[in-house]
């Protein structure tokens, strides 16, 4: 971990870099994201402006959209616990559509999250196949008629996906300050009047516009994941949940559920999170860096242009650091 945290943030002048992908960055078009974009000037400004408006205050001031959906969410697993992970999708995607548009979603399926789901859907296709247009690039220009150009017929389909939530989601909330009518604040709406309202200029539309789509990229599948894993460590090990509970019970008792202001009272349910994260990290690999310079490190060279996994190993191995 040491070894990891003074490669990747000690050094990120040199090892901020993407590797190219092709399909996923150009043709689907998530180099825009700033998770996938190359490190350049505007990578710079989308991490300070997301820094700005998510900072651990303003998460706190979040709070009351974190219980509302988590009532939700525990109401729908109680009625329908088979679908409980269709619930804990729709949860997440529903508590991060607040955060970023001030945008309440439908009960039961909604189309726009429907439309961001299937989005990332597309991602996923473009990152867990093997596209030959990533070892020949020149293949991006080929036409989608083209024999064997399947890709660009998935690419298509994908990056108006895209293009279209990105830009309907931005403009609802964009249509709702021109009017004067902001609906709910949101990390959209917060920036938007930060930056001078309906006059922000063109870079700072598109900084916000596209931040605020990547929330779901960061926030999404991954959270998603660590619920659902919770899920499956409580039933394995059922004598860990009786614990937690026993400390609910005790310190927040039955008659609400627990708070973000509870937590420093439940060390030992605190503690069962970590370890859900521990065991199942959600992107155990993160996503790949790439050294922009030749590296000199603890007596290995690494050569400009290597690409970098941060890999999270031993997981089944318990070190009680912190606790």
């Amino acid at each position: 971990m040491e070894l990891a945290t003074e490669l990747l943030e000690k050094q990120t002048a040199v090892t901020s870099g993407r590797p190219r992908d092709v399909m996923a960055n150009e043709i689907l078009g998530w180099g825009t994201s700033p998770a996938f974009r190359k490190h350049d000037e505007k990578h710079k400004k989308m991490r300070r402006i997301m820094a700005s408006a998510l900072h651990p205050a303003a998460a706190r001031s979040y709070a009351s959209q974190h219980l509302d959906t988590t009532l939700q969410f525990l109401r729908e697993v109680a009625t329908n616990p088979g679908s409980f992970m269709d619930a804990t999708n729709t949860a997440v995607g529903s508590f991060i559509m607040r955060l970023a548009y001030g945008y309440i979603s439908k009960a039961g399926k909604d189309p726009l999250i429907d439309m961001v789901h299937e989005s990332f859907r597309y991602l996923g296709i473009a990152t867990s196949t093997y596209f030959l247009v990533n070892d020949f690039p020149a293949l991006r220009y080929l036409p989608k008629w083209f024999p064997g150009a399947q890709f660009q017929r998935i690419g298509k389909v994908g990056h108006d996906m895209r293009i279209r939530y990105a830009n309907e989601t931005f403009n609802m909330v964009f249509d709702q300050l021109r009017r004067g009518q902001i609906e709910r604040s949101s990390y959209v709406s917060g920036l938007l009047e930060s930056k001078g309202g309906e006059n922000a200029s063109e870079e700072d539309i598109y900084l916000i516009k596209w931040t605020a789509a990547s929330l779901f990229t960061a926030g999404s599948t991954t959270t998603a994941s660590l619920v659902n894993s919770f899920f499956l460590v409580v039933s394995l090990y059922p004598e860990c949940a009786k614990k937690a509970q026993a400390e609910i019970d005790s310190v927040v008792g039955r008659d609400r559920i627990p708070t973000l202001q509870d937590r420093g009272l439940l060390p030992y349910t605190d503690a069962l999170v970590q370890e859900v994260m521990r065991m199942c990290p959600p992107v155990p690999l993160g996503l790949a860096h790439l050294s922009t310079e030749d590296i000199e490190f603890h007596g290995y060279r690494i050569p400009k242009g290597t690409t970098i996994n941060p890999n999270i190993w031993q997981a089944d191995s318990f070190q009680a650091q912190g606790l």
